[in-house]
């Protein structure tokens, strides 16, 4: 989750503009940001959840329903 977030900062960062070498910082943070997110296969978290709360004997209407 924390990968998300930071990710946002970046962005909403770097919409407001920065320098040369804070978009170089910036560049190389997001690339370890995507590999870090690709070799956790984040991707695939929300299947994951379903097949362990599936097992759980969360049928899938239980699943879609609205927390509080």
């Amino acid at each position: 989750m924390f990968l998300f977030f930071e990710t946002f900062i970046i962005y909403n960062y770097f919409s407001n503009g920065s320098s040369a070498a804070q978009d170089s910082f910036i560049s190389k943070r997001l690339t370890a940001i995507y590999a870090e997110l690709a070799s956790i296969e984040a991707d695939k978290a929300e299947s994951r959840a379903a097949v362990i709360l599936n097992g759980l004997g969360f049928n899938p209407q239980m699943q879609s329903m609205a927390t509080k």
